[in-house]
Order: structure tokens, then C-alpha cells, then sequence
């Protein structure tokens, strides 16, 4: 296993020595209206587009409301949907569906509380125009429960990862729930010891079995380490792995590799003093094969949401980081080699704080990066930001 390293990452500029160049920006823009946007899904869909998908003050119902943007191969908008009701909704996630539509994740707060039984996760099926089809509330009983990730099922169906809290008397635990093709449950599992865990993320493996990942304080190291469990079809808990230390772990996402393992994305925390990016390839059964640690040295704030492999074997992860040259939180992409070692990086320097969120390669070679900004031009208290890349460039 290689050892931890640092990099304190350079700015968005063809690269140093030893490095490949980052690829320059080909567009950027920004999303939001008068009020409070935060973003929290990029989906690339046939024809060069992209849905981007979170959550909204500015449109809808009020309280806070799914949103969702189609925008064309250069950033702008074809199409915009609101959808929600008084109470407070959030999309956490959304996916391209076999039938050309799409559909979202997240969850129902009837009272924004954060900690009350009356919290339900909502999956909502659009078709390709962005109308709503259906859309089905779902939860254990008497429980707060917080969709965070779907997929689409072989069968049609859809499985989503998320977590759910009993309420005072009980602890958080990861929570699996199998939805047929009309989003009628099927059935739902809870997994998690005596302590708090959670499930933000799932996969599904070449098996037709579940990966999901998130962080637990049951097991492991100690406070909270990065876990990883699969399940198979039916949810039987097949294997578990905690990737930690004594101090505060967590995997944001994970996705498959060519080879049938997984990438998982998440970061270390050292009581608020140092975070760093913490990168993990494992194996189809959960075997780590790298961890790699990115961050800048002396700063608190080095995040990394969403990563991928790319079709060179490497990886691209789209996070945050801050930088004591402006003392701003700018979004950053990073582009490993196939052992998680840095190649190049990106960065976007706005006039506020942009915190990154996503990466994802584009049909065309480059990347596109997310984030939610506070910037001086924001609409309103905080836009999405979309910054898009040409291909890779080569040293001069």
C-alpha cells in the first residue's frame, strides 16, 4: 500500500513538472434565482446534455423543493421542474432511466426538525419532458427516514441507500429499500450496531448484489470510520469493511470499476484542524487494493463529493479545497493515474466561496464540474455552478 501523502494542489494552469495539464474551461454558468439553491446531482444524458438536480428556495411550492434543470451541450437551459409541497423536500439524487425519463431521490420533512419521526424518503419518476409520472412516499414506521442514493434495478425497479433514525430511543442506522418499477416497496433492511450508521451511497455489483457505503461508529477503528457492506438481491448483509483511523472518517460515494471493483470517495477529519480527501479503490469483495489522502496542509476545509473512473483506467473526483493564497473554499477537480496518484488539478477561483461537489467525464473527453457558490454574482444567497472542460492537454 502507498503512503498517505499531501499535495497541496496547483491552480487551474497547464501543469508543473511531471504532470499532465489540466484541461481549460470551454464554459461555465450559473443556476439559481433569488433565494437559496443547493446542488446535489449532475446526470450526463444522451445527446451531450445534462441534468443537474438538488434542492431550491427560489421555485416551487416553498419550504424548499426538488429542482431540476436539463441544459444543453453548452450550459443552457432547455428545461426547469419544481416539485414539492409546504414541507421541506430535498433531491439528493437522480438518474437517467431505461425509458429515456429520470427519476429523483430524497426526502419529505414535514417539519424541518432534522431529528423527528416525521421524515419520509420520496422517489419521483419523470418522463423524458421532465413531467411528473409518479411518485411514492416511503419510511419505516415511526422512524426519520433520509433517502440519499437510487439506482435502477435489472428488473425495472429501483434500490435506494440511505439512512434512518428510530428516534430518542434508538440509533441511526443504514437503511436499503428495493421499489418495484411503480415504486411500490417491495421490501426494506436496516443495518448498524449499537451506534450510529449510515448508508449515503450505493453501487450495484456485477452480481446483482448492493454495495453501499457511508460511515459507522458500531465498528472500527473509533469514532467514525468509512463503511462499506454488501448485501445481496434480497438485502442478506453479505460482507462488511470499516476504513479508518481513531479519528473521523467518511465515504460520500462510491461507484464500480472496469474490473468490478469500487472507487469510494469520502474525507478525514482531524477534529476540524486538518481534512484531507480520502480516496479508496477495493476489489469486487471489498478488499482494499490504495488509499490515497489529498489535502492542503493547515486548513479545515478539503472535501471531495463524487468521483469516477475514467476511460484511461484513472480516476476523476470533483471536491474543495482551501487555499491560504486567497483564504477562499474553491471547487477542485483531480485526475489520478489507475493508483490513485495525482496526474493533474483544476481549480475554479471565483470572487466568493464555491464548494464543490461533482465530476463527471463528458461524451466528448472532458469533465464537468458542480458546485454550489457564493459568489458576489450569485442570484441569490447560493447558485449552482457548472464549469465545463475540453479534453485533456498535453505538457508544451
Amino acid at each position: 500500500m502507498k503512503n498517505l501523502i499531501m499535495l497541496l494542489l496547483a491552480i487551474s494552469l497547464c501543469g508543473s513538472a511531471g504532470l499532465s495539464q489540466p484541461p481549460a474551461v470551454e464554459w461555465s454558468n450559473v443556476y439559481g434565482g433569488t433565494s437559496f439553491e443547493s446542488m446535489w446531482a449532475i446526470v450526463p444524458t444522451p445527446g451531450g446534455r445534462y441534468l443537474v438536480a438538488g434542492e431550491s428556495f427560489s421555485y416551487g411550492a416553498g419550504g424548499g423543493d426538488y429542482w431540476v434543470i436539463l441544459l444543453d451541450a453548452v450550459g443552457d437551459t432547455l428545461w426547469t421542474r419544481a416539485y414539492g409541497g409546504p414541507e421541506y423536500d430535498v433531491c439528493t439524487y437522480a438518474i437517467a432511466t431505461s425509458d429515456g425519463g429520470y427519476a429523483l431521490v430524497g426526502f419529505r420533512d414535514y417539519v424541518s426538525s432534522g431529528t423527528d419521526t416525521t421524515i419520509d424518503g420520496w422517489l419521483i419518476k419523470l418522463n423524458v419532458n421532465g413531467d411528473s409520472v409518479w411518485s411514492r412516499e416511503f419510511g419505516l414506521p415511526g422512524a426519520a427516514d433520509w433517502a440519499y442514493w437510487v439506482e435502477q434495478t435489472s428488473d425495472g425497479g429501483y434500490i435506494v441507500a440511505g439512512t434512518t433514525y428510530p428516534g430518542p430511543a434508538g440509533s441511526w442506522d443504514g437503511w436499503l429499500v428495493k421499489l418495484d418499477g411503480g415504486g411500490a416497496v417491495q421490501w426494506q433492511r436496516t443495518y448498524g450496531g449499537a451506534g450510529d450508521d449510515e448508508f449515503i451511497s450505493l453501487a450495484i455489483a456485477d452480481d446483482g448484489g448492493y454495495v453501499m457505503a457511508g460511515s459507522t461508529n458500531s465498528f472500527g477503528a473509533g469514532a467514525y470510520d468509512g463503511w462499506m457492506l454488501k448485501a445481496d438481491a434480497d438485502g442478506d448483509s453479505l460482507w462488511s469493511y470499516t476504513f479508518g483511523t481513531p479519528i473521523y472518517e467518511v465515504f460520500l460515494t462510491l461507484s464500480r470499476t472496469a474490473d468490478n471493483g469500487f472507487f469510494l470517495v469520502g474525507f478525514n477529519d482531524s477534529a476540524n484542524v486538518v481534512d484531507k480527501w480520502l480516496l479508496v479503490k477495493t476489489n469486487s469483495t471489498g478488499t482494499q487494493e490504495w488509499q490515497q489522502m489529498y489535502g492542503v496542509p493547515d486548513t479545515y476545509w478539503n472535501a471531495p463529493w463524487q468521483g469516477q473512473q475514467t476511460a484511461d483506467g484513472g480516476y476523476i473526483v470533483g471536491g474543495t479545497f482551501q487555499y491560504p493564497d486567497s483564504g477562499g473554499i474553491d471547487l477542485v477537480g483531480l485526475k489520478l493515474d489507475a493508483n490513485g496518484d495525482s496526474t493533474w488539478s483544476f481549480r475554479h477561483v471565483g470572487d466568493g466561496d464555491d464548494y464543490g461537489w461533482f465530476a463527471h467525464t463528458t461524451p466528448d473527453g472532458g469533465y464537468i464540474f458542480g458546485a454550489d457558490t457564493y459568489s458576489s454574482w450569485s442570484h441569490g444567497s447560493g447558485d449552482w455552478l457548472l464549469v465545463k472542460t475540453v479534453t485533456e492537454c498535453d505538457d508544451p
